[in-house]
């Protein structure tokens, strides 16, 4: 995505703010709206400033828990960025409407006492004890975006392999569309996440320990569809620096771990999740 592309833009990777309390740093929204904003420098731009989300505990959960989030982004011109919803980004490849590169994100430990994220400020949940941790995981692999329909479409593919906490394939799939109404951006999109059984056991499944020590029936889950869903964003500058956005999602657990045992006793196939967002950028060269 162009430096200084809208918060609504930015908050198409929190389609999937559902795995907020297990997994990687959603793509919290708080970089100010383009054009609304400072041009941007010819080196170094960065972002500073965090949101408030609500979401599901841990990914499949039925209580909804509150965290704080922070958000830190630094780029280097339209090439290199890293973040923690974003994790380390290198647009390898940058013309004629196409991004391709690699990238590294990382993914917070799921913990069975409160399954919330280490962000989290209200709403633990305990449906996770017995399962034990899920430990923390680098995600790196790498990524095809293209813009489309003078840019206000956005597709993009992501491709990583995880490592840590679990080990196997994930891919994240999405379709966005963009625009601005007078001071106000606005972005609405769906997306699907797509993982192997090394995810898919390690969040969802349960083997004969875990049940013991939880209750729930054994379940080995497979590889396919982890989730789907559509979300959109509302963004508006409130000084030349500062941003706010306001998002929301929707997510389906997908065949791949709808059945779970965890899921069937403990937690639900609709995953909401809402946020608001606060953003200060500033450069250098």
């Amino acid at each position: 995505m162009r430096l200084g592309c809208s918060a609504a833009v930015l908050a198409l990777g929190f389609a999937g703010a559902p795995a907020l309390g297990q997994g990687a740093a959603p793509g919290v929204p708080v970089a100010v709206p383009q054009g609304m904003v400072a041009p941007a420098p010819a080196n170094w731009t960065m972002t500073a400033g965090g949101a408030l989300i609500a979401a599901p505990a841990w990914q499949g959960s039925k209580t909804i828990a509150y965290s704080l989030f922070p958000d830190v982004r630094i780029a280097y011109r339209d090439s290199v960025y890293l973040s923690l919803p974003d994790g380390l980004v290198w647009n390898a490849v940058n013309q004629n409407d196409w991004k391709i590169g690699p990238l590294v994100k990382f993914r917070f430990t799921r913990k069975e006492d409160t399954g919330g994220s280490p962000f989290l400020i209200s709403g633990e949940s305990d449906a996770l004890l017995g399962l034990g941790n899920v430990g923390a995981v680098l995600e790196p692999g790498g990524f095809v975006q293209y813009h489309f329909h003078d840019r206000k479409f956005r597709a993009r593919v992501e491709l990583r392999y995880g490592i840590g906490g679990y080990d196997g394939a994930i891919a994240d799939t999405l379709l966005t569309y963009s625009g601005r109404a007078a001071m106000v951006g606005y972005s609405v999109g769906v997306r699907a996440t797509f993982a192997g059984p090394g995810y898919t056991n390690a969040y969802f499944g349960v083997d004969p320990q875990q049940s013991i020590a939880s209750g729930l029936p054994v379940y080995e889950a497979g590889g396919g569809v982890v989730s789907y869903g559509f979300n959109a964003a509302l963004s508006m500058p409130l000084t030349r620096h500062i941003g706010v956005a306001l998002f929301t999602g929707y997510d389906w657990l997908g065949g791949a771990v709808v059945n779970s045992s965890l899921v069937q006793e403990r937690g639900q196939q609709g995953q909401f999740s809402i946020g608001v967002g606060l953003g200060y950028r500033f450069g250098w060269n």
